[in-house]
């Protein structure tokens, strides 16, 4: 469970770092809160307004961090930190890849990235071993 908090919490380190490289970029967006990078070494497109998906993902993260810091302390079974964050990460990295336009690869023609078909799995496979180690918890 604890495991589940601290990388949470390097998650929301590790997009910011994502920022500052240009990598992880987003669409073209026109909202007043995209992002331009102009620097030639940086990873994204250059000199166009894109969503700022790693600032997305590092406020999520964040969000996340501090919501399983609280949770760990109001848990009612082992591993339900950690199960809850797979599933929570996998539901917030799923919703981010659709303002994503990095090359990353795509599963089912172009429907899904293939982040967001891992997540799909995660999500599921999470929400699965939630409910079995809630009931395992009530049988003790």
């Amino acid at each position: 469970d604890i495991s589940a908090i601290s990388i949470a919490l390097g998650l929301f380190f590790g997009r910011i770092g994502c920022f500052f490289a240009g990598c992880c970029y987003g669409k073209e967006t026109s909202l007043p809160w995209g992002i331009t990078f102009t620097d030639p070494n940086s990873l994204a497109r250059l000199n166009i307004n894109l969503h700022p998906t790693q600032v997305y993902e590092a406020i999520a993260s964040l969000a996340l961090f501090l919501f399983l810091d609280w949770k760990r302390k109001k848990k009612t079974f082992e591993g339900q930190v950690f199960w809850l964050f797979l599933l929570l990460y996998s539901v917030i990295r799923f919703l981010i890849e659709f303002w994503r336009d990095d090359p990353r690869g795509f599963l089912f023609g172009e429907i899904f990235s293939t982040s967001q078909g891992i997540g799909i799995f995660l999500a599921i496979a999470s929400l699965f071993m939630l409910f079995y180690l809630k009931r395992e918890q009530r049988r003790l």
